[in-house]
């Protein structure tokens, strides 16, 4: 006490770790201490922005030295800070501006962007784990990482690079995202009660989790899940392409509608399914995985090319154009019913089950040779519909209007 007491004078004004590392030393020399170190205690250090903008200049913070890893940030309002290199910290709030620019700003515990707040990097890498924003957070060409939860309750925006959210994104009714031209990862839950603008960017999902993915005006969406299933929790529609491209997992309409107004590719081990929702397909679907519905109406308005599973449930699917099962492809036609309204090739196995197959519509077409359980031909007046083979209908058969040919 008699030793703080005579240095009180000097030491007054120090910030805590200045004076801790100044202790320690003076305790080294008069002590008779023998050490190589001792950590610094951690601080909260406010950013005064003291003749420059840079957060990597010590003299810019109250701590008297560059936040580290154990440190907290504060970023005040109306200050702005630009990272000249890494840096990685506990904890950040923000009110002002924090710029990564093109360095990497890891945050380990959590972020707090206040409203007019803003983080953002240009091509850097902004790695943070829990977030919660009421300001502005995004990226010109650089890559964001949230390893725990998003709340968003303002503005999130990517003009180019990626954004990948491990655990659950919930966009509030305040919020509002912009897919810009980037890439947006969901590892996790995506919940949406807020605005949703799509503009040129991709939505991604992945990992094996089963996940719940809101239903929005997508541009483009891209499957990468290796198992689970990411389903949509309202009517959804792509406006681009559908990829389902991962090694597993399965992309869902679950009881609401999907509707793909692009072309659709369906890779070995990716699934795309419904329970009882519609899916919609605009043009061709191409697949070597899994396409079908336990209960709900499919259709598709272009050509499918089926080299693996398609399973119609209960429901109708709907092929206005050409239907190709390959080789290596399987038709499981259930209880359903497959209407063609183009021509059915078949170098595959067709399992009719007790499901009907009605040849419709007012173009001449070819139905493949198989055997079926219920035939309906049901097409125009003088419209012909052409059996190219050996053809067994097991339990009916109908002919409602048209005409039926056997070659």
């Amino acid at each position: 006490m008699m030793f703080a007491r005579s240095l009180s004078p000097a030491w007054q004004g120090m910030n805590v770790r200045t004076f801790g590392l100044f202790a320690v030393a003076v305790a080294a020399v008069f002590g008779g201490l023998v050490f190589l170190s001792r950590p610094a205690a951690a601080a909260t250090c406010n950013f005064r922005s003291v003749g420059n903008n840079n957060f990597n200049t010590s003299g810019n913070w109250s701590c008297g030295a560059v936040p580290t890893a154990a440190d907290d940030v504060l970023v005040g309002a109306g200050t702005t800070t630009n990272l000249s290199a890494s840096v990685t910290v506990s904890n950040v709030s923000v009110s002002g501006t924090l710029n990564a620019v093109a360095s990497l700003l890891q945050v380990t515990t959590s972020t707090s962007i206040d409203a007019g707040g803003v983080v953002t990097s240009t091509s850097g890498i902004l790695a943070l784990n829990t977030v919660t924003s009421t300001g502005s957070l995004g990226t010109l060409t650089g890559i964001i990482t949230v390893s725990s939860t998003f709340q968003n309750n303002g503005y999130f925006g990517l003009a180019g690079g990626t954004a990948t959210t491990t655990g659950a994104f919930t966009n509030a009714v305040s919020g509002r995202i912009n897919g810009g031209g980037g890439i947006l990862a969901f590892l996790g839950d995506y919940l949406d009660s807020g605005a949703f603008t799509a503009a040129t960017g991709t939505v991604r999902v992945g990992g094996t989790a089963n996940q719940n993915i809101a239903g929005e005006l997508y541009n483009l969406f891209v499957s990468l899940k290796t198992e689970g299933t990411a389903t949509f929790a309202a009517s959804t529609t792509i406006l681009s392409t559908l990829n389902a491209n991962g090694a597993g997992g399965t992309v869902s309409g679950g009881s609401t509608a999907l509707t793909v107004v692009g072309v659709a590719t369906i890779l070995s081990g990716a699934s795309v399914s419904s329970t009882s929702g519609t899916l919609t397909f605009n043009a061709a679907v191409s697949s070597t995985g899994s396409l079908g519905s336990t209960s709900g109406n499919m259709a598709f308005d272009s050509t499918l090319q089926n080299n693996k599973l398609f399973a119609i449930g209960s429901g109708t699917a709907t092929t206005t154009g050409d239907l190709t099962n390959a080789t290596s492809g399987t038709v499981n036609n259930n209880t359903g019913t497959l209407v063609l309204v183009a021509n059915f090739t078949n170098t595959g196995t067709f399992n009719a089950n007790t499901g009907t197959v009605r040849m419709h519509g007012g173009n001449a077409q070819n139905l493949a040779a198989a055997t079926y359980y219920k035939l309906t031909v049901q097409k125009s007046d003088g419209t012909v519909g052409t059996l190219v083979g050996s053809t067994t209908v097991s339990n009916a058969y109908s002919l409602v209007t048209g005409i039926l040919s056997v070659n």
